[in-house]
């Protein structure tokens, strides 16, 4: 589902504001309409501690994916945490996981390495090994079919957002440089789930 941009005011999510979100939910029983979401029973439903929140932590919906970008190469964080890509569809290191944090709000997690995927503010890509706002990322599913994922913290709601990229060669594009419809910022989730 593609987001509703508005020019002039931009929206700017805040992870104070994500928290209390949850926690309204959680208190009213309010399913999250995330796609992620929406695929898991209520017994999927966990917590997932993030860096400097409060003690109420959001809901998290665990989902076992690869992300395949529209340049032929699958997301990856390597054993030593550097980011990529890869052509090879064994590669451990691109097993990743998204989890669904609040509505279009996900985290990228390798289970391989115990990493989270992150963007600082020049628009690099880099892990870390616990989650904070920068780890944060706005998830679309756009109208191709293909996922884009943005940097949260950094979400503008305009064509120029910092987007998750990938070179041909494999390196990371630097998110200053990539806009929605670039083929480097789109990318197909594969589950994994349903291949076990």
């Amino acid at each position: 589902m593609a987001s509703t941009f508005k020019s002039g005011s931009p929206q700017k999510f805040s992870l104070a504001k994500l928290l209390e979100e949850a926690r309204k939910r959680q208190t009213c029983g309010t399913k999250l309409s995330s796609p992620i979401l929406a695929r898991c029973s209520r017994s999927q439903v966990k917590t997932n501690p993030i860096e400097s929140a409060p003690p109420l932590i959001p809901l998290t919906c665990k989902t076992d994916v690869k992300l395949y970008c529209k340049n032929q190469l699958f997301l990856r964080i390597a054993e030593n945490g550097a980011v990529g890509g890869t052509p090879d569809y064994t590669c451990p290191y691109a097993m990743l996981q998204v989890q669904s944090v609040s509505i279009n709000t996900v985290l990228i997690y390798s289970p391989k390495v115990n990493l989270y995927l992150a963007m600082d503010s020049n628009g690099k890509l880099y892990s870390r090994d616990c989650p904070n706002d920068e780890a944060m990322f706005h998830h679309v599913h756009e109208l191709n079919d293909f996922h884009t994922f943005a940097s949260n913290k950094y979400y503008k709601e305009t064509l120029h957002d910092m987007f998750v990229a990938l070179k041909n060669d494999g390196n990371t594009r630097k998110a200053t440089k990539t806009i929605r419809l670039h083929k480097a910022s789109q990318f197909l989730m594969i589950s994994m789930n349903n291949c076990k």
